[in-house]
């Protein structure tokens, strides 16, 4: 889950160059003179929505949102949900689950959200993911799974909710 430098050749009104760094009011402008710039995809597949994601542009994340963005949109690296997980980002994690993301889509590697927030100790994320109905049995292209990675990462908080909660489901 490691994003390639997507600044494109342009101006600084560039939607992706804003989106990243959260200039809502310079990407107000740009939807003004053409609405679907919200949905904009980048030569290496990005959106405005999962830049400002990744970049915890919590702001601008809500703006693309409210203004049309596809909050399901992937490409090989996932989703927008893909990036707050994978950095750690709750409140755009938050915000994402709220307007209804899909959150049992794999990336290219085959690791979930949920994955991502296990792995990398993000356990407020992989709780919220997990009460949203993330699958700790899905597994990735290595072979594990959420669950997997919380046992043998030790992550006993995680291994609590996930063993204790999934068995009621």
């Amino acid at each position: 889950m490691l994003f390639r430098s997507s600044a494109q050749e342009g101006t600084d009104e560039d939607i992706f160059q804003l989106a990243r760094i959260g200039d809502t009011i310079a990407i107000e402008h740009l939807r003004s003179i053409d609405p679907d710039t919200v949905n904009a995809v980048n030569k290496y597949g990005h959106t405005p929505l999962i830049l400002a994601s990744y970049h915890d542009q919590k702001e601008t994340v809500a703006y693309l949102i409210r203004n049309g963005a596809n909050v399901n949109y992937t490409f090989m690296q996932g989703s927008a949900i893909h990036g707050a997980a994978f950095k750690g980002y709750t409140d755009v994690a938050r915000i994402l689950l709220s307007k209804g993301i899909k959150v049992n889509v794999p990336d290219n590697n085959g690791s979930t959200p949920l994955i991502y927030a296990t792995l990398f100790g993000h356990n407020e994320i992989a709780k919220l993911l997990f009460t949203e109905g993330a699958d700790v049995h899905m597994k990735d292209k290595s072979g594990s799974s959420a669950l997997d990675y919380a046992r043998s990462l030790e992550n006993e908080e995680l291994l609590r909710i996930f063993e204790i909660k999934n068995n009621k489901r």
